[in-house]
This record gives structure tokens, sequence and C-alpha cells, in this order.
């Protein structure tokens, strides 16, 4: 009795690229989420002026409390990028530390915050998998 195996790498390749899709759409929900997350982070964490508190308290005319925490954007560019802005004149001062309320600044603190937002992202969408926590991803 012959015993004949007959394989063809077309099949194999359809079944990759279902595979990579899948991939593709799966790292392009939890970057949407993590993104998402940062910027929520961000609004969250930024400081609603109050010049009691300021280390230079020098009131402008034109302020007014809350504009920095209302001026950020959140564009997704493309499925794999995203801008987040703010274009307040004071924004990068708040950042580097100008205000007492957030000496350590928001994006800085919020972008230390991104493992555990891309872990929660690929918890809802797989269960709680410990990824990050099993040593899985240690030699990367």
């Amino acid at each position: 009795m012959d015993i004949e195996l007959s394989l063809n790498v077309n099949e194999w390749i359809h079944d990759f690229e279902r595979i990579g899709a899948g991939t593709k759409k799966l790292a392009q929900t939890i970057f949407k989420k993590t993104v998402e997350d940062t910027y929520e982070s961000v609004v969250y964490l930024t400081p609603v002026g109050n010049p009691a508190l300021w280390k230079y308290p020098r009131l402008d005319p034109w302020y007014e409390p809350g504009t920095l925490k209302a001026a950020w954007r959140l564009e997704f560019n493309s499925a794999t990028e995203a801008t987040l802005s703010n274009y307040t004149p004071y924004a990068q001062r708040v950042e580097d530390g100008w205000s007492n309320q957030r000496p350590q600044g928001m994006l800085k603190v919020s972008l230390a915050k991104i493992p555990r937002f891309i872990e929660q992202a690929a918890n809802a969408y797989f269960g709680n998998t410990e990824l990050f926590n099993s040593g899985l991803y240690d030699r990367f």
C-alpha cells in the first residue's frame, strides 16, 4: 500500500494571510484602546489653573481656568498612527514642571502607564491573560 500526501503551498499562504490579517486587526484594536487610555490619562492629569498655587503668579488677561485641560486633542491619522496635541501657549511649561499641581507633568506620567494600558487592552480582548507578568515577553 502506497501513501501519498499532496501539499499545496498556496493553501498555507492563504492561511497565513488570514492569520496575519487577524493579527494586524488585533494590534490595531489594542493600539487604538491604548492611545485612547493614554489620552484620557493626560486629560485627567492636566491641572486646572489655580493662580494661588502657581510658582510665578501672574494672571494674564486672556487666561481662563480649564483652558489647558479642554485644549487636548486626539487625532487618529490612520489605523497605526495617532497624534495627541495641545497648542495652548503654556502647555509645555506645565509639562516641564511649571505647575505645583502637576510638577511631574501630564505626558511623562501618562507615557509611563502605556505598558499597563496595553495589558488592560489585551486583557479586555482575550480575558485576563497576564501576558506581561508571565515572563513571556522578558526577552524583548
